[in-house]
């Protein structure tokens, strides 16, 4: 990522940084001193925040299909695809874990700072996350290895 994009996105008010000095990355960024991987971060970071984003519905009993993307204790981060982009959601449940693909029936609030996350009261949720792959073992059906 080039020192003029990075000091573009932060000038603009697309980019915020996740870190305490981003005039400390693009410095590093104009004198060539960065790594691969803070190249692949700040270009991740940038990508995120200048992606489109859904807006959160207000809804009593929204039915929604999403990924928990993060969980926290008993706090999760839903990922949902919406009809006009991705947004997240942020509320409890029990069971889930990182990774999981979830059927859900909520109540969903819309943060006052930001369309595109909100909250959710849970009323009813399922895991819908495919199942692995059957193991493939190196023989073929009707060779046995014994």
């Amino acid at each position: 990522m080039s020192y003029e994009l990075a000091q573009q996105a932060f000038d603009a008010g697309t980019w915020v940084p996740r870190w305490e000095s981003a005039k400390d990355i693009c410095q590093k960024s104009k004198a060539g001193d960065l790594s691969d991987a803070q190249k692949a971060t700040v270009a991740r970071a940038y990508a995120e925040d200048t992606a489109p984003k859904g807006t959160v519905p207000l809804e009593d009993a929204a039915e929604l299909t999403a990924k928990v993307a993060g969980k926290k204790g008993k706090k999760v981060l839903l990922l949902v695809d919406g009809d006009d982009g991705p947004y997240k959601l942020w509320g409890t449940l029990d069971e889930a874990e990182k990774g999981m693909e979830i059927e859900i029936t909520c109540k969903t609030v819309r943060s006052n700072q930001d369309e595109s996350f909100g909250f959710f009261d849970v009323d009813t949720w399922k895991d819908i996350t495919p199942a692995p792959e059957p193991e493939k073992y190196p023989w073929a059906d009707d060779e046995l290895p014994f």
